[in-house]
């Protein structure tokens, strides 16, 4: 005789099956319709495990096509990927133009031109968002194969008065229609947009002028193909809510800071009065990570216009000459960037000493550097060396020649940053406190006035055994990342992290040979270490991964995190054990440091990653 099945569905409270039904993922909620019809019945009626759909399947998404319409009133976080079917396509898009979708926030979605398909994708886009133009918040929208640009961004502002955040992706020339933009002036500025990230084969500054006049609210601007006409308009007009612009900077760097929400600045201030004080301008200016220069004299003006609220300054710009720099000078007389934190240059000459003057000289606030190339890093060095306040992070990349001096005045500097961490700690580690040292010193490094961070990289000549037994004199240093040396040791890496112990939370290695299996096994002695990423290394194996893992699973301070991209020798089989004993584990991922720094084409990259916060 057959044991009796039980089906829950029938035997527990609607409450409990909603409860079990949420904490599927969307795949297996898929194929319980299949089940019954009052498994059926029951996934669909539960409207908080369809609050974010997401479409990139198009074999497992056919089925929930057939129901969508029962589905829609309930999702507010919609992704339609490049890799959804037409028919899963255009059922969705129809049912937004239908009115289906009452509470949808966000939406994703990739749409095809003519030269694609014939079913009038566009068209129907269009209607889709004037239907939900009162609810949509957040649009990240791809445009593929239309070259008339039938879908404009005047056309989605119309549309969308709730709009707070738009990604707009298109292979069209950008083609702003001015009298829309007119338009949307006549009757009042866009009253919400404050995050726009524009792509196309060429933006001019034609095209941006009408933007920025029609959306005053914007906080947040990233433009990408554009030519300098840009920056003269960005120099030329009043943006008097933009805090972060960025030009030209693609997806080949790290990602972009997002805004930080208004609330939560007054709540973390010290002073409530702070923002109503808070000076109009920039924070966060961008360009491109290094791949094409930017013309120096046409982002110079535009750091001058907001000299005074420069925060975060990303700048890979063209040489200068001699003649050009005194011009600079001439111009914007008593430049300096006084508010500025963070700084990343490319050391290239003539822009280069106009960075020191301006920048690190200039600025008492200043707490990381990131420095690209090699010329005159003798000066750079020397000016680190004669300012007061030691900084937190440095990131010294790319450099192929150096020399004795140059390598003695990087050990100077790190011999002054652990006399800075010493005073530090000996100012606050008071006697009478029965702390551990190991405890306190892992959270005093965190808070500590000198260095947090450093990332050495590529830096063949300058980082010696010497300089990497430098740093373990700093206290304060909790995050180590080195990569692409050659003119170190194997051994060397292993007394810096044995000699650093405990006050190490944070590692990264990457492209190096002398990395290998013994390297690994020196991080497991480190109590505190909390994550580890790994990148091109082809002597570690199996054999170092799980020795780390089996022996921090008995640390104070278990290994929280581990990332392995490209390293040959690590298996599948390494990587489903590690997921067994760490708690987030990173195998390949499409957004390590590795992959992120390549350009995919035909692969549709938000900077924003919005509708990753939402689930």
């Amino acid at each position: 005789m057959q044991p009796k099945i039980t089906d829950p569905f029938h035997i527990l409270p609607f409450e409990i099956t909603a409860y079990i039904i949420t904490l599927l993922p969307q795949d297996a909620r898929i194929e319980c319709l299949q089940v019954s019809r009052i498994w059926y019945e029951y996934i669909l009626s539960c409207a908080e495990a369809w609050r974010v759909l997401l479409l990139e399947n198009s074999q497992k998404d056919l089925p929930l096509a057939h129901a969508a319409s029962s589905l829609a009133s309930f999702i507010r976080y919609l992704t339609i990927s490049t890799t959804a079917s037409d028919i899963v396509r255009a059922t969705y898009i129809k049912l937004l133009q239908e009115g289906h979708f009452k509470k949808i926030q966000c939406l994703s979605i990739t749409v095809y031109g003519p030269q694609y398909n014939s079913m009038g994708y566009l068209q129907g886009t269009l209607a889709a968002l004037c239907q939900i133009g009162n609810t949509l918040t957040k649009l990240d929208i791809n445009i593929v194969g239309d070259v008339q640009n039938t879908v404009t961004v005047a056309c989605i502002l119309l549309s969308c008065k709730s709009l707070t955040d738009l990604v707009y992706s298109t292979e069209a020339s950008l083609s702003i229609k001015a009298d829309m933009f007119r338009s949307l002036i006549k009757y009042g500025q866009h009253p919400s947009l404050v995050n726009l990230e524009l792509s196309s084969p060429l933006i001019v500054g034609n095209d941006i002028g009408p933007i920025i006049q029609g959306c005053q609210a914007l906080r947040r601007l990233v433009v990408d193909n554009c030519d300098v006409t840009v920056l003269e308009v960005m120099v030329s007009h009043s943006t008097p809510n933009l805090e972060l612009f960025s030009f030209n900077d693609k997806i080949d760097g790290p990602p972009l800071p997002k805004l930080q929400d208004n609330n939560e600045v007054i709540y973390n201030s010290s002073n409530s009065s702070d923002m109503e004080n808070k000076k109009q301008g920039l924070r966060v200016l961008y360009t491109s990570y290094g791949e094409n220069a930017v013309s120096s004299e046409f982002f110079i003006p535009l750091m001058y216009k907001h000299r005074d609220t420069l925060e975060n300054v990303r700048g890979c710009l063209s040489s200068l000459s001699e003649r050009q720099l005194q011009g600079i000078y001439a111009k914007f007389p008593r430049f300096k960037l006084t508010n500025l934190k963070h700084l990343a240059t490319w050391l290239e000459p003539g822009i280069q000493e106009f960075m020191l003057y301006t920048a690190i000289r200039g600025a008492n606030k200043l707490s990381s550097i990131t420095a690209v190339g090699e010329h005159n890093l003798e000066l750079v060095l020397s000016t680190l060396l004669d300012k007061k306040t030691p900084l937190t992070g440095l990131n010294l990349s790319h450099i192929y020649w150096s020399s004795g001096v140059i390598t003695g005045l990087l050990i100077q500097l790190f011999k002054k940053y652990a006399h800075a961490a010493d005073s530090f700690f000996n100012h606050n580690l008071a006697p009478s406190k029965a702390i551990a040292a190991t405890t306190s010193s892992t959270v005093l490094s965190k808070t500590a006035s000198s260095l947090n961070w450093v990332k050495l990289r590529y830096c063949d000549l300058l980082v010696t055994d010497e300089v990497l037994m430098s740093l373990t004199w700093i206290k304060s240093l909790h995050d180590i990342h080195i990569g692409g040396l050659t003119t170190i040791s194997t051994n060397g890496i292993i007394q810096m992290f044995n000699r650093l112990g405990n006050q190490i939370t944070r590692v990264f290695l990457h492209d190096m040979y002398l990395v290998n299996d013994r390297v690994i096994v020196a991080l497991s002695n480190l109590d505190n270490l909390s994550l580890v990423k790994l990148e091109l290394l082809d002597e570690v194996t199996d054999q170092g991964i799980r020795t780390l893992i089996d022996i921090k699973m008995n640390a104070p301070q278990k290994l929280k995190t581990l990332e392995v991209t490209e390293c040959g020798m690590i298996t599948e089989d390494c990587i489903k054990y590690a997921r067994k004993k760490v708690k987030a584990v990173h195998y390949n991922s499409p957004y390590s440091e590795y992959y992120v720094t390549k350009i995919k084409t035909g692969y549709h990259v938000s900077r924003s990653a919005w509708l990753a916060q939402t689930s």
